[in-house]
C-alpha cells in the first residue's frame, strides 16, 4: 500500500478529478437538453450512490486501507463520468450542428423551387 506521504498526493489528485467532474456535471446540466440531459442526471445519480457507498465503507469498516481503496474507486468513477459527460456534450453539439445544416438545405431548396 502507499505510504502516508504518497497517499496525500494521490488523495489530492483524486480530489481534483472529482472537482473537475462536478464542474463538468454543472455544465452538462446547464447546456444539455432532451435525452442527453436525462443521461447526465443518470450519471449524477450513479455518482451520488457511489459517494454514499464510499462514506458508508468509511464508517462501517473504520479501516484506513478500505477507506483509501474506496476513495480511489470514487476517483476512477469520477474520471469515467467526466468522459461520459464530455461525450454527451459533444453529441449534443453535433446534433445541433446537424440540425442547423438540415434547416439551411431545406431553405435553399425551397428558394430554388420558387
Amino acid at each position: 500500500m502507499l505510504t502516508d506521504s504518497a497517499w496525500h498526493i494521490v488523495k489530492w489528485l483524486w480530489f481534483t478529478v472529482f472537482v473537475v467532474y462536478l464542474i463538468v456535471q454543472v455544465l452538462a446540466i446547464r447546456r444539455l437538453a432532451g435525452e442527453h440531459k436525462r443521461s447526465s442526471y443518470r450519471v449524477l445519480a450513479v455518482m451520488l450512490v457511489v459517494i454514499t457507498i464510499q462514506g458508508s465503507i468509511e464508517r462501517i469498516f473504520e479501516n484506513r486501507a478500505a477507506n483509501r481503496i474506496s476513495i480511489l474507486a470514487v476517483g476512477a468513477l469520477a474520471a469515467g463520468a467526466i468522459a461520459v459527460l464530455a461525450r454527451l456534450i459533444r453529441g449534443q453539439r453535433r446534433a445541433e450542428t446537424d440540425a442547423g445544416k438540415g434547416t439551411t438545405e431545406v431553405q435553399i431548396r425551397s428558394m430554388n423551387l420558387s
